[in-house]
């Protein structure tokens, strides 16, 4: 029994789930800038002007958020190449959440291996 093949590489996403994975890609590549203008302007921001607390619950509970995009990301698009969905947008999604899930195991394996 073979797999039926929804979209060719040079065709757009055919399916919800692999414009999905597009658009949750698209995130992926903004989340370092966000982190990065988060932990820089906006946390000192609210650390000085409410309370340090806020500005650490704010930044850890973006962190989350930002975490459970990059999983919905990676679900998005092996659900979508397992339909049979093979479109450009979904080879980006499925090569830049593969990407991102390696980068945050090997940032939390070295956090765990090497505590600073």
């Amino acid at each position: 029994m073979s797999k039926r093949i929804v979209s060719t590489f040079k065709q757009s996403p055919a399916t919800k789930t692999g414009k999905a994975a597009f658009i949750l890609s698209i995130i992926s590549i903004c989340t370092g800038p966000i982190l990065g203008i988060s932990a820089a302007v906006i946390l000192p921001l609210l650390s000085d002007n409410i309370s340090e607390m806020v500005g650490q619950i704010a930044g850890f509970s973006l962190m989350i958020l930002l975490a459970f995009a990059l999983i919905a990301m990676l679900v998005c698009s092996v659900k979508a190449f397992a339909i049979g969905e093979r479109s450009w947008a979904v080879m980006i999604a499925l090569a830049l959440s593969i990407l991102s899930v390696l980068f945050w195991a090997f940032m939390i394996v070295g956090e765990l291996l090497m505590p600073h």
